[in-house]
């Protein structure tokens, strides 16, 4: 629910890639965006956290995941304090291929934003007392880094801020609500299909792995990604070949069958139908591009 003009929040301290924001006493706060990640962890309290679309109650132990450039806010707030974990993902060195193994971080991190429209906040990531207190912490560790800058503190900050994206994904990963578990197929799922997209996959096939219908999975799979599973699996092996044919490391043909097409004329007209070029023109494009 849109309240308010939205303002843009800024990390203004020159160079700087994390930054730890305790709050206190959260007062009602209109709508907001930044182009930073924010990591929100609720520590007490409750209040409404809304957006430009939907609203959801929120309280002590929920976590949640704002994308940069993405408007929200806060109202009816009763002792709400939270801690606000805020970084530049594209200055910071994170293995984020090693993360995306990480079922609960998927889903946690890139999934569950994106359902938030569609579910609410059901398949938000709740922490018990324990899980909060050591979530915490973590937080006090990057803060102290951060605050004395003692030789190697950047270097330990990102390690501690890449503990507690692990610490929380695998938080999800244990959650037992059942919006969190179907997100968590998904997630699965979406990992499959970027470690086997060489390979003959059947959305039959996909369906049986993730549990779900096969109308199920399709409704699920699009409310997520934007795109069916099949979709998906298409995009990726596009990708795939048009860094082998930007690079002009294989032909066309060669191309469509490390990418998983095993048909030249449906891999092009696939790639077109993705990239608007063809495998020809776009490889001639990106010759061109190079000289």
């Amino acid at each position: 629910m849109a309240e308010g003009t939205k303002r843009r929040l800024e990390l203004t301290a020159m160079g700087k890639s994390i930054d730890i924001r305790w709050i206190n006493t959260q007062t009602p706060l209109g709508l907001h965006e930044h182009a930073f990640q924010e990591l929100v962890i609720i520590t007490r309290g409750q209040g409404i956290h809304f957006t430009e679309t939907e609203e959801y109650p929120i309280s002590a132990g929920d976590v949640f995941f704002i994308k940069p450039e993405f408007a929200h806010g806060y109202r009816d707030t009763s002792e709400l304090q939270l801690v606000n974990v805020l970084y530049y993902l594209e200055r910071l060195k994170i293995p984020e291929s090693d993360l995306r193994e990480m079922p609960g971080y998927r889903a946690l991190f890139e999934l569950e934003p994106k359902m938030r429209q569609h579910d609410g906040f059901e398949g938000r990531l709740r922490l018990s007392l324990d899980e909060l207190a050591h979530a915490i912490g973590i937080v006090r560790q990057i803060e102290e880094e951060l605050e004395h800058r003692e030789p190697g503190h950047q270097f330990l900050s990102l390690s501690f801020l890449m503990g507690l994206i692990g610490y929380l994904s695998r938080c999800y990963y244990r959650s037992q609500s059942e919006q969190a578990r179907s997100l968590l197929r998904l997630s699965s799922l979406i990992t499959f299909l970027e470690k086997n997209y060489q390979k003959d996959i059947s959305l039959d096939a996909l369906a049986k792995q993730a549990h779900m219908s096969k109308s199920t999975l399709i409704r699920s799979f699009r409310k997520s990604t934007g795109y069916t599973p099949i979709e998906h699996l298409i995009n990726i092996r596009v990708a795939k070949a048009s860094s082998l044919l930007r690079e002009n490391r294989a032909s066309v043909a060669e191309a469509a069958l490390a990418s998983g097409f095993s048909d030249t004329n449906y891999f092009s007209r696939q790639f077109k139908k993705v990239t608007g070029l063809s495998p020809r023109s776009y490889r001639q494009l990106s010759s061109l591009l190079k000289a």
